[in-house]
């Protein structure tokens, strides 16, 4: 996707066509490539419904499948057992909420939230024997 028209540019094509001494057809003209007359519609309805030339970002992808209250369970079982596998996560959030949710949504999820998950160690480290 290009990057959106500078918003300096967007004002002097609003403001040469809002004068009425040119038309928007004229006005494409000036701008060369860097817009259409339905481009100068649209940031003519933006400066009238918002005030502002500002491009609109909208955040890509889907919205996520766990809302804040969703966020605060999962970091409620993080926080009383740090030691689960992503799969045990999941499962207890199945049983406290009864949504199902896979590894992939519980780790996006624990990156969402800023947590970490430092495993126990089960037995002694291995050591190389020095010669």
């Amino acid at each position: 996707m290009p990057a959106p028209i500078p918003v300096k540019l967007r004002q002097v094509a609003c403001k040469l066509a809002a004068s009425g001494e040119f038309t928007q057809e004229q006005v494409v003209e000036l701008l060369e490539s860097y817009g259409s007359t339905a481009s100068i519609k649209r940031w003519l309805k933006l400066l009238q419904e918002t005030g502002s030339l500002e491009p609109r970002y909208k955040k890509p992808g889907p919205k996520p499948a766990l809302n804040e209250e969703l966020l605060a369970v999962m970091r409620g079982i993080v926080e009383e057992r740090p030691d689960l596998t992503l799969s045990e996560i999941a499962d207890e959030f199945t049983a406290r909420t009864g949504k199902v949710t896979s590894t992939s949504s519980v780790s996006r999820a624990l990156i969402s939230l800023g947590l970490t998950r430092k495993k126990k160690r089960s037995g002694p480290r291995n050591a190389t024997k020095s010669e």
